[in-house]
């Protein structure tokens, strides 16, 4: 400041005297100009006000200013505010930790426990009946006394409201609201310990994580052999399972299946998950916590057991980009096709368009690799043959498909005069359409595989859930050739 206007702070504020003094803030120490008070005087004109003496001597015990300095704040004659409401406004502002502590915390606390959430400032004011101003102060507060974290946001304020009666209750509802600079308040994890160890409830391995303080949208990891029981059991669960991620729900039929009791104890609605390839080649999954920590104690229990404890990812995993890009950025462009999907919707369309080629058309039991092992993979194509396989053929229909194309009986035989079997006469047909046999004979030959092989669980730099999934879509565009 001027010369100038250090005259007009002179003139409204008498009882100081100016002097140079070094402060020494984090950036370094600076030259400033202080005012220091003079010694207390009688004259009542500069006698502080009862309000604003209370600011000081809370202010100095909050930041552990020296107890003789406190006393000597103390010891200062004050006034009563002849103003009421000043009075009355400022005498309600809490300016220490332990006043802000006694009230607000425990709504901060609350909030938490209840929905794993921050509160605002303007909930508090509305809770308590203070002013949002007061409620802001009172987070500072506990803000520069570590127990909480403050975000600054923005957030809706009714301004205008219109009354409804219903019977003989009238509610006032918002009808205008304007933004309003606030603060999201988030308990400290060393206040949420005290308290899950105070409550001594098990909510469930992944709950309990959300009572410590994990956010609602931290991942978890696991290895994907926690869908393994989900998959086996198909009239309980269902499983989505694409490119980028999948989800496993309950069936309703199953849910309605179950007591009362044992829907609120057993039941769940949906568990969603992003597929993620590892940098040893295999394939895991990552859950939010909200999702897990919405599962029975003992679903939780179960997920546990697959968890990866600290994962690297692969640094050519789209998958799991793509799954983070839709389901926290919005954008829209992830891989979801399900491909066995498609592969029975094709099949129902070859039998209605051009004939009864295929006994059944879906398989309950056909699914992508559970893991990254080649077992695995040599598992799904044997459960992908029980659907493009000999025994899911019709002779009748390949014959008389073969027939409209052109063939003969003599094309039905063999060289040796002996009838051709199924999966000959599917490969007769691949020959006269030209369809590449290669996808068809890679489902045979792929369901067979020596033992050395099937029982190694490393996967080396190959991905067989991946090539699993390209086998099937090779499949489906030879089975369209056919319409």
């Amino acid at each position: 400041m001027g010369d100038f206007h250090h005259g007009l702070l002179a003139a409204g504020e008498g009882g100081y005297t100016r002097t140079r003094l070094s402060v020494d803030p984090d950036a370094g120490p600076v030259a400033a100009w202080v005012y220091v008070a003079n010694e207390p005087s009688h004259d009542a004109a500069l006698r502080p006000y009862s309000w604003y003496k209370r600011f000081l001597v809370d202010g100095a015990r909050s930041h552990g200013l020296p107890a003789d300095y406190i006393a000597m704040l103390e010891a200062i004659a004050a006034d009563d505010d002849t103003n009421q409401e000043r009075d009355r406004q400022n005498r309600a502002l809490a300016c220490d930790e332990q006043s802000s502590m006694s009230d607000v915390m425990p709504l901060i606390v609350k909030q938490w426990k209840q929905s794993f959430k921050g509160i605002s400032a303007l909930e508090i004011g509305e809770i308590l009946g203070i002013s949002h101003d007061e409620a802001m102060a009172r987070l500072h507060v506990l803000g520069r006394a570590g127990s909480v974290t403050l975000r600054p946001c923005q957030l809706g304020q009714g301004i205008k409201f219109h009354e409804y009666s219903m019977g003989e209750v009238t509610v006032k509802i918002p009808s205008e609201f304007e933004m309003v600079d606030t603060l999201m308040a988030f308990p400290n994890r060393q206040t949420l310990e005290d308290a899950f160890h105070k409550d001594r409830v098990d909510h469930g391995v992944f709950t309990n994580r959300l009572h410590l303080g994990d956010s609602q949208v931290h991942h978890y990891y696991f290895n994907r052999a926690v869908l393994d029981r989900y998959l086996r059991d198909r009239e309980k669960y269902a499983v989505d399972d694409d490119a980028t991620g999948g989800q496993v729900r309950m069936t309703s039929a199953y849910y309605q299946s179950l007591s009362d009791a044992d829907q609120d104890t057993l039941g769940f609605a949906t568990i969603r998950y992003g597929n993620m390839k590892l940098a040893d080649g295999t394939e895991a999954l990552g859950v939010i916590a909200s999702d897990l920590g919405s599962l029975p104690k003992l679903e939780q229990h179960h997920w546990a057991a697959h968890e990866i404890a600290s994962p690297v990812l692969s640094e050519d995993d789209k998958s799991w980009r793509d799954y983070i890009s839709e389901s926290f950025e919005g954008n829209w462009n992830a891989d979801h096709t399900d491909y066995i999907g498609v592969l029975s919707a094709t099949l129902d369309e070859v039998n209605d368009k051009v004939g009864e080629l295929f006994r059944k058309t879906t398989h309950p039991g056909l699914h992508l690799p559970v893991l990254n092992t080649f077992g695995e993979y040599v598992h799904a194509h044997k459960e992908l043959y029980k659907l493009v396989g000999a025994d899911n053929l019709r002779q009748d229909g390949l014959k008389a498909l073969l027939v409209a194309k052109g063939c003969g009986e003599r094309d039905f035989v063999n060289d040796g005069g002996r009838p051709k079997g199924t999966w000959a006469l599917l490969k007769l047909l691949s020959e006269r359409l030209g369809l590449d046999w290669a996808a068809f004979d890679a489902v045979a030959e792929n369901r067979h595989a020596d033992s050395h092989k099937m029982e190694s669980t490393s996967a080396g730099d190959e991905y067989y859930p991946a090539r699993f999934r390209e086998d099937v879509k090779k499949l489906i565009d030879e089975l369209r050739k056919l319409l």
